[in-house]
């Protein structure tokens, strides 16, 4: 089963020098984060970079729906739930040892943020919960509901009478197992895996998860804009793809760039970051896709609401980085260095990223949940063609 695993690094690399990762927090501020997370939308709306298993759109709500029929509300709800997430960890762990992508394996009952809360938005972008809020609201608004018999809940605006299970929840939701929560497995069935896919292409039939689903293709690509993923898409998903591909690739080199023109104290951080601008000039060369037509770049931005002046900056870091790994240009020039000599301003009043010892990070700002959700869909396209015994 090609779950998904911990996301791998992109762009960065375990040796990168002192001064990067401050000059890469500035470059974010800049406007990549928000183009970022407007392409992510366009891609897997409802998804979270951090998901790991497609089953866990399941086994929240049957949590869920198990503590509204004890009738727990408010904060005795949200304590019943993390009680019960806690257990529900132990036991897939017990019942799948050799599994791959348990949330808070680890961790166990320190963990600090539970499945609940990370596949939340996704049950309700899919159409499996309609509650158009945050668990939270929806804890208080068991709670007012206990107390007042009056009162509904409201679901995108419409009245909804506690109790009334068949309009809080899609009334097509596969039903949990007999036995649940005890023995709980990890993969989906095949109904299950029916029933996810169809949420996906109704629910969201234009983004880029309904169109490689509707392929039955095994989706084996590292990145998202590798030719084998371009070559399933129409044209607005390509050009969109290849975008997030120059935006990644010139996020790097931005903030590399920053660093190497910035206050380097030793001539030894210096050749470390030549080093890795050589490197990412030679991997940017073969992997970075072109740039989209003209004005297809600063249209995304002004899309995505980036200011006006930072998207006038962001074009041309764009122009310059695509000139620099054509070979176009020289990064040791003195306009390079001045184009990027405020980033490195800046990144002097940010607090530096630590690492932990054998982890590079996860540079989920070159993902767009792409490792993510392409386990999620792998797990749908495998459960779906494997043949019912």
């Amino acid at each position: 089963m090609a779950a998904a695993k911990s996301q791998t690094e992109l762009f960065e690399d375990p040796a990168d020098p002192p001064g990067y990762q401050g000059c890469l927090s500035a470059i974010d501020h800049f406007g990549f984060r928000t183009a970022r997370d407007w392409l992510s939308d366009q891609f897997f709306p409802g998804f979270a970079s951090r998901l790991t298993r497609a089953r866990y759109f399941y086994l929240v709500p049957w949590l869920l729906q198990g503590l509204e029929r004890r009738k727990f509300s408010g904060r005795r709800f949200l304590e019943e739930l993390r009680r019960c997430e806690v257990q529900l960890i132990h036991d897939l762990v017990t019942a799948n040892p050799d599994a791959e992508g348990i949330i808070g394996r680890e961790a166990r009952g320190q963990l600090r943020v539970m499945p609940s809360a990370l596949y939340w938005r996704g049950l309700r972008t899919l159409g499996i919960c309609h509650f158009q809020g945050s668990l939270e609201d929806f804890a208080q608004r068991l709670r007012r509901q206990s107390e007042t018999s009056s009162l509904p809940l409201f679901v995108e605006e419409e009245p909804l009478l506690y109790g009334a299970a068949n309009l809080l929840w899609c009334p097509g939701l596969p039903p949990a197992p007999s036995d649940f929560p005890r023995s709980p497995a990890l993969m989906l069935s095949p109904i299950e895996a029916a029933d996810l896919a169809e949420r996906i292409q109704t629910q969201l039939p234009y983004s880029l998860a309904a169109v490689l689903l509707r392929s039955t293709v095994v989706l084996r690509a590292d990145k998202l804009w590798s030719p084998s993923i371009l070559n399933l898409l129409d044209e607005r998903l390509q050009g969109l793809v290849r975008a997030a591909g120059v935006l990644s690739h010139c996020r790097r080199g931005c903030a590399l760039l920053a660093a190497v023109h910035g206050p380097v104290s030793t001539q030894t951080l210096l050749e470390e970051l030549s080093q890795s601008l050589e490197k990412w000039q030679h991997q940017a060369a073969v992997e970075m896709p072109e740039q989209p037509g003209d004005g297809i770049l600063g249209g995304l931005l002004k899309s995505a609401g980036v200011p006006v002046a930072q998207r006038s900056v962001l074009e041309t870091w764009f122009a310059c980085l695509s000139a620099i790994a054509k070979g176009e240009t020289c990064w040791k020039s003195v306009d390079v260095g001045r184009l990027f000599q405020h980033v490195s301003q800046a990144a002097a009043s940010l607090p530096v990223r630590t690492r932990v010892s054998g982890n590079p990070g996860r540079d989920d700002l070159g993902d767009y949940r792409w490792h993510s959700v392409r386990g999620i869909l792998n797990e749908i396209i495998e459960v779906r063609s494997s043949p019912v015994l």
